[in-house]
């Protein structure tokens, strides 16, 4: 009898386990569902970096005295620098490296223009940037007026 009761009275490592890969697929596909459907989250982070990264382009620019340039595509973008007789990555590694948009998010309503010049000075002759960030659950006008980068409205 006692032989019995101690094969009944606990469960194996191996259900044990199995319980623990269920939950944590269970766990895993609630947190990818979460995280993936939120484009506003998104939308906002790439605006607060693009927003820092034109900021550090213009204060550049504008210490330096030598012209920078924005080019972007329709998911990433990168700053470029005037060499004397070509544009080049920026020297700076975190504007000269091209930057892609988190999953989802696109520069929407693209026109021909992809190459905005950055100039020094206090009135930028190509006048002010308008970009639009678009995700299927938010879109944001954005303009960068030579200094900084803003909502559009703001």
């Amino acid at each position: 009898m006692t032989a019995c009761r101690q094969r009944q009275a606990g469960v194996t490592l191996i259900e044990l386990l199995v319980v623990l890969v269920i939950l944590g697929v269970v766990t895993a596909s609630i947190g990818l569902s979460v995280r993936s459907g939120d484009g506003s989250a998104s939308i906002d982070r790439e605006i607060r970096l693009l927003s820092a990264r034109f900021e550090q382009a213009a204060d550049r620019v504008l210490v330096r005295g030598e012209p920078s340039a924005f080019t972007w595509t329709e998911t990433s973008y990168q700053f470029l620098e005037f060499d004397g007789s070509d544009w080049i990555p920026h020297a700076f590694a975190v504007l000269g490296q091209s930057h892609d948009l988190a999953r989802g998010v696109t520069f929407a309503g693209l026109a021909t223009q992809r190459h905005y010049i950055i100039r020094p000075g206090l009135v930028n002759a190509d006048g002010p940037l308008g970009l639009t960030l678009a995700s299927r659950e938010a879109r944001r006008m954005l303009i960068f007026d030579g200094f900084s980068l803003r909502e559009a409205g703001t």
